[in-house]
């Protein structure tokens, strides 16, 4: 099982919604399944690696672009392994007109368990706590993490060197992001570490973005555009991708006056 694209348009509670907050503000958003996962679930096995991934979601972007105008440009959002297939698409997006990039839910290094242990990726022992994905179920609405209301389905499991690939990817594909990028976290992340030495580890791969910016979202685990915090998380996306879009814009009358 894995999340699919309903993740980003949570309904346990009003205004949860990357998607409806989107459109409110108008943009054109669209939230495709990870390659591998429901109409995809038969993709063959050397296809669900991050790279091709990246390339089957960047031909379906061609697609959604050619099917109307999307004005400044394409603004990224990405969550967990979705981030890593994100980082992907625009580290190999080429001459696409990129604007910028918000990801959340991912490190530099292993992760998911598999780097040194950390106090944040042990397990904290809180009442009622449903483990490193979701921390403490105080952070999510009412029936927001029940099996009826997840965006769960079937997925073939990942080829067994994936998640072993992803630092020599992340090398590769870091230095390749010429565009703003923001990195947040949920406070109760403990999928990856996030004290200041990782953190920071990660914002160094970034050598040619024009600015990498940091957040901590208060009372957000994870998961964390299904919790009550994502309110918060999906406006700041938002409100970022705004000074992307302006910065564009600002860069693209420079070259008018200059032509």
């Amino acid at each position: 099982m894995d999340m699919h694209a309903g993740y980003f348009d949570a309904t346990a509670a009003p205004g949860l919604s990357l998607l409806e907050t989107g459109s409110a503000l108008g943009f054109r958003v669209w939230a495709p399944d990870r390659p591998g996962t429901r109409a995809s679930v038969d993709l063959a096995g050397e296809h669900r690696l991050i790279r091709p991934q990246a390339d089957l979601l960047l031909e379906a972007l061609d697609t959604v672009v050619a099917d109307g105008p999307i004005g400044a440009g394409v603004f990224v959002v990405g969550h967990s392994y979705g981030a890593k297939v994100a980082i992907g698409v625009v580290a190999r997006g080429g001459e696409r007109q990129f604007l910028g990039l918000d990801i959340n839910g991912v490190g530099s290094g292993l992760g998911h368990g598999l780097d040194e242990p950390t106090d944040r990726m042990r397990y904290v022992s809180v009442r009622g706590d449903r483990g490193p994905s979701w921390g403490p179920p105080a952070l999510y609405p009412h029936g927001a993490i029940s099996r009826a209301r997840l965006p769960m389905a079937a997925s073939h499991p990942l080829p067994f060197n994936e998640t072993l690939l992803w630092p020599t990817d992340f090398a590769e594909f870091g230095p390749a992001l010429r565009v703003p990028i923001r990195l947040t976290y949920g406070d109760h992340e403990r999928w990856w570490p996030i004290d200041d030495d990782s953190i920071d580890a990660m914002r160094s791969k970034f050598t040619a973005a024009p600015s990498v910016a940091v957040h901590m979202e208060q009372g957000g685990g994870h998961n964390l555009s299904l919790g009550t915090a994502a309110a918060s998380y999906h406006r700041a996306v938002f409100a970022f991708a705004e000074e992307c879009i302006g910065g564009a814009v600002g860069r693209s009358e420079t070259k008018a006056r200059r032509a």
